[in-house]
């Protein structure tokens, strides 16, 4: 084992030795995530959601511009009678309003994206 290890160039070696000690402790953050989640009130919880599931649209906008442009252009003659249909079908309040800012994260999508 010894001779296996010592013919690994001495580079690699300490290459992965300096990312297995960078990694070392990502398994806390689920761990350390909880535990905030756990201290703090419903709604910080509930509006710190929203911000993760906005950031991730964002991103994913912005790594497929030419799809979501696509999107805004076709749903935006039509998102008012959406929501009003929305509304009809029961849809409560909470739920519909942070769908309304579905044309922001395209625009701020859009705007993010890296140069070519």
């Amino acid at each position: 084992m010894g001779s296996l290890v010592s013919s690994i160039p001495r580079r690699v070696r300490q290459r992965i030795a300096r990312e297995l000690r960078a990694q070392r402790l990502i398994w806390l953050a689920p761990v350390a995530v909880v535990w905030v989640m756990m201290r703090q009130p419903i709604h910080l919880v509930q509006r710190a959601d929203g911000v993760l599931v906005a950031a991730a649209i964002i991103l994913l906008i912005a790594s497929r511009p030419a799809g979501s442009l696509l999107i805004f252009l076709g749903v935006l003659p039509f998102h008012t009678f959406l929501f009003a249909l929305l509304f009809r079908m029961g849809v409560p309040l909470a739920a519909v309003r942070p769908l309304a800012f579905w044309k922001e994260l395209i625009i701020l999508g859009l705007v993010l994206i890296k140069p070519s």
